[in-house]
């Protein structure tokens, strides 16, 4: 058992690998056994709450990666929540709700404010006839350099292919491919073959107080 003011583990075998100056503000709350987590050194997690319940869970934070705030959480065992190279959350709440279940996020990508990602429904749906559970959970895939804007959605087997976009408020439950805009409740692609860029760009007299082609804000 270790507890610190940030850090509180009841369990046996955990094993966490960070640097002090990367979750200064966060917390970590652990009761179970053999989990692991391993938060890279240049990453920056801020007012960022990370829970575990159960056993052999895994969350691994790469390099560069910045979290706001939000919640990072792993419950019944095995989970897995992955978050690649420079990718930006601003805030988010991200759950693994059902046993074994993964969330992998790629790099680069942005995810904004109030953003949803869980595995499971947190409770039971049954069939009436059969009493068997109907609604088990499933992963959840983001791939590199994915857009999700605000208050976004993505419940349980939820897809998005590589440098794609999640418009604000989108509930999605399905795939969509790589290069597309998805938007709406439930999602539906809105336009294929774009990408994104973090910063703001004008083409040359698309506005009449830029000169010049492709010209970058100073924002």
């Amino acid at each position: 058992m270790k507890n610190t003011d940030n850090i509180n583990i009841l369990g046996d075998r955990n094993s966490l690998e960070y640097e002090s100056s990367s979750i200064s503000n966060a917390s970590i709350d652990i009761i179970g056994n053999d989990n692991v987590i391993k938060i890279h050194p240049s990453a920056q997690l801020g007012s960022v709450k990370i829970v575990l319940r159960g056993d052999r869970h895994r969350l691994f934070v790469g390099r560069n990666v910045k979290i706001s705030a939000g919640l990072l959480r792993l419950i019944h065992g095995a989970g897995l929540i992955a978050i690649g190279a420079g990718t930006t959350i601003v805030e988010a709440e991200i759950i693994s709700f059902e046993v074994g279940t993964k969330i992998i996020i790629g790099e680069d990508c942005l995810i904004s404010y109030g953003v949803h990602a869980w595995t499971g429904d947190a409770h039971s749906i049954v069939d009436a006839t059969t009493g068997k559970r109907i609604n088990h959970g499933r992963d959840i895939t983001i791939g590199n350099h994915v857009w999700i804007g605000y208050e976004a959605v993505l419940l349980k087997g939820a897809t998005i292919g590589h440098d794609s976009i999640l418009g604000a408020r989108t509930v999605l439950s399905k795939k969509i491919p790589p290069q597309c805009l998805a938007a709406g409740n439930p999602a539906k692609i809105i336009k294929k073959n774009v990408t994104w860029d973090p910063e703001v760009f004008y083409e040359k007299d698309s506005n009449p107080l830029v000169a010049g082609e492709n010209v970058k804000s100073n924002s």
